[in-house]
């Protein structure tokens, strides 16, 4: 990375909090690196949440907000190898859904909405899938948003070519309930 030990020292100390903070165990091994040990959901929070406080955060608003957004190959968010082109690209796929879940939304929340299926797109991607209790699941067959969620990553499904378990689409299915909720 060619930077010191107290350089990557530093860093780690300044995540630690956060890491902290969305229930995740950080484990130093001389020598051998570092790991994470914590669920995926609060892996994918604590994605979101470096994301948000990221420079790049400013960059995804705009390529949300601009159907026209220059795109020049620049990395959108530190640590993640995905440009902006790329992220244009999901960006648009999700939009051109028209699904009307997304278009009610006011823009601040269409953004957030927009960043966790985005994140969960990526940890999918990555064969990091999230796991859901039975009786959570079973729970949530009668909460609403689950087929407005479930055509989001159908379309994904078929232009990515990967798999959107039930579970994942359940777990994007509470988020959009929370929001709800918060309201």
């Amino acid at each position: 990375l060619y930077v010191s030990r107290a350089t990557i020292h530093k860093d780690i100390i300044e995540v630690s909090d956060l890491f902290e903070k969305e229930k995740i165990k950080l484990h130093r091994k001389n020598n051998h690196g570092l790991q994470i040990e914590g669920k995926e959901r609060n892996k994918r929070n604590l994605l979101i949440e470096l994301m948000v406080q990221d420079n790049g955060y400013q960059m995804f608003r705009n390529i949300v907000n601009d159907d026209n957004y220059e795109c020049d190959g620049s990395i959108v968010f530190a640590g993640l190898d995905i440009n902006d082109d790329e992220l244009n690209e999901f960006v648009r796929i999700v939009m051109k859904s028209d699904n009307p879940y997304l278009m009610e939304l006011p823009f601040d929340t269409l953004v957030f909405v927009l960043l966790h299926i985005f994140v969960s797109f990526i940890r999918v991607s990555q064969k990091h899938n999230v796991t859901l209790s039975k009786d959570f699941l079973e729970e949530l067959t009668q909460q609403p948003f689950f087929d407005e969620i479930k055509a989001i990553t159908d379309i994904l499904a078929d232009y990515y070519h990967i798999q959107f378990s039930e579970m994942e689409v359940r777990y994007l299915q509470v988020y959009c309930i929370s929001l709800q909720n918060s309201k």
